[in-house]
């Protein structure tokens, strides 16, 4: 465990949560489950598909964080972009900003259960390019949804 922790981490993670260069995950994924789950002809999945996408590989690596299994089988990538019921989309938005904030946690304390720092280090580092990847997705979807909503 790194007695300072991971700072430059902890620092992306605060521009991911604090919406410095982007919305928030909290602004970007406040939207209503309807249009979380709205699926168009010209994007190829909803904002819950790729939220859940996200929270997924988000719940893997911290768990990894946490000392636990971090490699999955064949069978569980067939999960990878599962496509959630509207009604689970309150729950993958608490998951996916409470993950972030658990990896913040991380970052700033240093206190991790992986076998070296090097390796704590690319897990969260992980989770802060996979998450600003699919902040990005998820918040033009958002704008398309709407755009279509106002068009229709």
């Amino acid at each position: 465990m790194s007695q300072q922790g991971f700072p430059d981490i902890a620092l992306a993670l605060d521009q991911i949560l604090e919406g410095w260069d982007i919305p928030t995950p909290a602004t970007a994924t406040k939207v209503s489950k309807v249009r979380a789950s709205a699926k168009g002809e010209a994007w190829p999945y909803s904002m819950a598909t790729n939220l859940e996408h996200t929270v997924y590989w988000q719940d893997i690596w911290i768990r990894a964080l946490q000392g636990g299994r971090a490699t999955i089988g064949m069978q569980e990538w067939k999960n990878d972009w599962r496509v959630p019921e509207a009604g689970e989309w309150a729950g993958l938005r608490d998951r996916f900003l409470s993950g972030l904030l658990e990896a913040r946690a991380v970052a700033q304390s240093g206190q991790h259960r992986m076998k070296s720092e090097e390796d704590a280090r690319k897990t969260l580092m992980r989770i802060v390019i996979h998450a600003s990847y699919h902040l990005g997705q998820i918040y033009l979807l958002n704008r398309a949804t709407r755009k279509a909503d106002d068009s229709g």
